[in-house]
């Protein structure tokens, strides 16, 4: 996902909304968020179910999953 943390926090919204109890488990990677009070909102809305990972610059999709694989 890209670093702004309300569109992150809409996505775990409809996350938990839609799709929370089809899945076993969640690894979202946040590229490219240097901030660090942004990143503490994007932690809070995480649910315990969704592990974050933080990518320091910015990568392509294919990269980010390779990553998270």
């Amino acid at each position: 996902m890209g670093p702004d943390p309300f569109l992150i926090a809409y996505w775990f919204r409809h996350y938990r909304q839609t799709w929370a109890g089809e899945v076993d488990e969640v690894h979202v990677l946040v590229a490219d968020q240097t901030d660090n009070e942004a990143w503490d909102y994007i932690s809070l809305q995480a649910y315990p179910d969704v592990a974050l990972h933080r990518y320091p610059i910015r990568i392509n999709h294919g990269q980010a999953i390779g990553l998270l694989m």
